[in-house]
């Protein structure tokens, strides 16, 4: 019997129509914008989160949103800004850091995580939480990185660069660092680098599954043609049995019949 697997158009169909099956129903991706690089000295100045649902977005294309700026008791470095374009003006009415992370972990629940080179925002997270008395030592906040996919989907890029990635997958970068914007790159990024992952193994099984079929025509043919063979060598057999029989019993008729003359 025919299946999806035999015919190109179909096999196509099927993984266009199952291309959502990989994404999860439900998950929060994240970014943060901060002062420096380093979690125990530097500081948050903006949290972003995009709270994911398959149905809505496939519905209507919604996502939830959450944004907020950090209020902090130093200036932010001129660097920073360079990078990031938050000033202090900008978040001189911010929320406390305490209050910042409470807002977001009652947004992001006990949803799964996702962040584009998750270990630089994890580890923001701890030292804030911890800084803050938000949580005790053991404590510990739990995100999937993004950036490994794309390693494993994109062999070509000059690097992962959150930017260059999105660039490659053709979704706009109008507002890079920062939080919304990155979330909404990384999100991209996710969902296109997940569904590609997707196709490259099911056309991998599907190769294997076609040359294990030709293997097995092929044996079936060995087997049909040795059996035929056979048969065709029994039949050759009982023919010449059935001639030598014939001759014997001619022989044995003449000599009866001059025993009796």
């Amino acid at each position: 019997m025919k299946n999806f697997m035999d015919d190109d158009e179909e096999f196509k169909q099927y993984l266009d129509a199952n291309k959502w099956d990989c994404i999860p129903d439900e998950f929060v991706v994240f970014d943060l914008e901060t002062t420096g690089l380093t979690p125990q000295t530097d500081r948050i100045v903006e949290i972003g989160a995009i709270l994911f649902r398959k149905d809505l977005y496939l519905k209507s294309g919604e996502v939830n949103q959450f944004q907020c700026f950090v209020k902090q008791e130093k200036p932010i470095p001129k660097e920073a800004i360079a990078i990031h374009g938050i000033t202090d003006d900008m978040v001189v009415d911010g929320d406390s850091e305490y209050a910042a992370l409470t807002e977001f972990f009652m947004f992001i629940g006990n949803l799964p995580l996702y962040a584009y080179n998750a270990k630089f925002d994890k580890n923001f997270i701890q030292a804030t939480a911890k800084r803050c008395g938000y949580f005790d030592e053991d404590f510990k906040f739990e995100v999937e990185d993004v950036m490994p996919l794309v390693s494993q989907v994109f062999d070509d890029l000059p690097n992962r660069k959150l930017q260059t990635v999105a660039q490659r997958i053709g979704h706009p970068i109008g507002n890079a660092h920062r939080a919304l914007g990155d979330c909404a790159m990384a999100l991209h990024v996710f969902i296109n680098c997940t569904q590609k992952l997707m196709i490259q193994q099911s056309a991998y099984a599907r190769e294997e599954y076609l040359d294990l079929k030709r293997k097995t025509e092929e044996l079936e043919r060995e087997i049909h043609g040795d059996v035929v063979r056979k048969k065709e060598e029994e039949n050759e057999t009982s023919v010449k049995m059935f001639k030598t029989g014939l001759v014997v019993t001619f022989v044995l008729l003449i000599f009866i019949l001059l025993l009796k003359k």
